[in-house]
């Protein structure tokens, strides 16, 4: 199921209503850049513009422009990659939001070499490292 920007903030307008502790969203910046999203619901920065504010917990995937990937940030990746970190980061800032947690979801085939594995999330905390620390 697409899930629309205006949706969303409607929905947590809705959620919201009447509970002691708020229900937030947990954005994932790989999740707009499907095939079936169009206009404004595929800018993955305008998302976090627009909702960063009230999602305390961001998941960072590098992906391509119509697959949700979960790919590692490295060399490689970032080079054919959607998702910028810098423009992540500043559509954050612009967003309002004041603390927010970056959890990199990066998932690897059961095939992949643990080596291999291992060193694509060391580049990829090495990355990541820059930008919030």
């Amino acid at each position: 199921m697409l899930i629309h920007l205006d949706e969303a903030k409607q929905l947590h307008k809705r959620f919201n209503r009447n509970v002691p502790i708020p229900i937030d969203f947990l954005l994932d910046v790989g999740h707009q850049c499907s095939y079936e999203a169009t206009g404004k619901d595929r800018d993955t920065y305008l998302w976090l513009r627009e909702l960063g504010s009230i999602s305390p917990a961001i998941h960072l995937q590098q992906t391509e422009e119509n697959w949700d990937r979960h790919w590692s940030f490295t060399k490689a990746n970032n080079a054919k990659g959607a998702i910028r970190m810098d423009r992540v980061m500043e559509a954050l800032q612009k967003s309002g939001a004041e603390e927010v947690y970056l959890f990199p979801e990066i998932l690897h085939p059961f095939e992949f070499e643990e080596e291999k594995v291992l060193e694509e999330l060391d580049e990829t905390y090495e990355y990541l490292r820059q930008y919030c620390c």
